[in-house]
């Protein structure tokens, strides 16, 4: 599909294309007549997109298949509610891929396993796993790129990280909040695919690539949430924003009431002071429930920023605006080029193709698709 209009219905049509899993191809004048008000950025339009006309917009094109090491990794998806949107995409990985599909629910084409909470039950998933990576996802989340698996690796081992964790975008539809929200949470990358900005998120399980003997030497806790962050309390963590999954929830307050009052429970367990400690400090919080950055909306410490408290973004890093010790940015640089015609998400163009001096080789030649199955019990 191409895509020449970035008003609400192309990104409607874009929306719709990505999760029937069809390629998209953005046409150069669809970035020159501008996007909605409050609406998505290009860096968050592009990752969705399988090539683009305007060669300037290539950088944040997705991770393609390339030649590299033989590498495995397993994905474990807990799930008690849909077969995981993002299964085609995982094998479609340019490594070989085993998906664990932890099935609780109506959906039971997976490994039958009891619900025991974040922690215990992706610890099921590390014993079952087979292979040296395990990346952990979730059901409604959809990597982008049939390299993501491969770029997550090449950073973990280029950093010497226990764990790293991906970037994520919201739906084309997503509300302006959501859409701030995670802009902060997981920045997109810079021209030399390092953050634009300091992350607020830390290690998060909806797309993290751990070590499997990591996790087999110290397991999640046994929390029923914020596993993830408890884990990478106590470990090296990297960030990698040129890995992209799109993931986002439609905002319902009880939803996030109900979710955030346990994170922060969890994180006061573990000795982090509370991000919203008091009833006046949720108060003034509330504003940025419907409105990123509205008035009144501060974090602890009376910091004016992301409106602490509501969603996961909420941590030490936004009340004092300095990145964490731990998440170091890593990124793999884009072979550049100059051509006439669209830039595919593999950096060739269709069409006349001139390399970029000094800059090696045509790839002729793709890597097989990742095998495996997905565990059925």
């Amino acid at each position: 599909m191409r895509i020449d209009r970035l008003d609400r219905a192309g990104l409607a049509a874009l929306e719709a294309a990505v999760r029937a899993g069809e390629p998209v191809c953005l046409g150069r004048s669809a970035a020159r007549a501008g996007l909605p008000r409050g609406g998505p950025t290009l860096d968050e339009l592009v990752p969705l997109c399988h090539a683009v006309e305007d060669p300037s917009l290539a950088r944040w094109l997705p991770p393609a298949a390339r030649p590299g090491d033989d590498l495995a990794v397993s994905v474990v998806i807990p799930t008690h509610r849909r077969r995981p949107i993002g299964l085609a995409a995982l094998e479609a990985q340019d490594v070989r891929t085993e998906r664990l599909v932890l099935a609780n629910g109506p959906w039971t084409d997976g490994v039958r396993v009891p619900w025991s909470g974040h922690g215990s039950t992706r610890n099921l998933g590390v014993q079952l796993a087979r292979h040296p990576y395990v990346l952990f996802t979730v059901d409604d989340a959809l990597p982008l790129g049939a390299g993501f698996l491969r770029t997550l690796v090449e950073a973990l081992e280029a950093g010497g990280h226990d764990a790293v964790f991906a970037r994520q975008v919201p739906w084309p539809t997503s509300d302006p909040v959501t859409r701030a929200r995670l802009r902060a949470w997981t920045p997109p990358p810079d021209d030399n695919g390092r953050p634009t900005s300091p992350p607020t998120g830390t290690l998060d399980n909806v797309a993290a690539l751990y070590r499997r003997d990591a996790l087999l030497a110290d397991p999640f806790d046994d929390v029923s949430i914020a596993e993830d962050w408890r884990w990478g309390r106590r470990h090296d963590i990297g960030y990698v924003p040129v890995a992209t999954v799109v993931h986002a929830h439609p905002r319902r307050f009880r939803e996030l009431y109900t979710r955030t009052r346990a994170i922060h429970e969890v994180r006061a367990a573990g000795g982090e002071p509370a991000t919203v400690p008091t009833l006046g400090a949720l108060v003034a919080a509330l504003p940025g429930v419907i409105g990123p950055d509205a008035p009144g909306a501060l974090v602890a410490g009376g910091e004016r920023g992301h409106a602490g408290g509501v969603g996961r973004g909420s941590g030490a890093a936004e009340q004092t605006g300095q990145q964490p010790r731990e998440l170091e940015q890593y990124a793999r640089p884009r072979e550049g080029q100059r051509a006439a015609g669209p830039v595919r998400a593999d950096g060739e163009r269709r069409g006349e193709t001139e390399q970029a001096a000094g800059r090696g080789q045509r790839r002729d030649r793709q890597p097989q698709r990742g095998g495996g199955e997905v565990a059925v019990a």
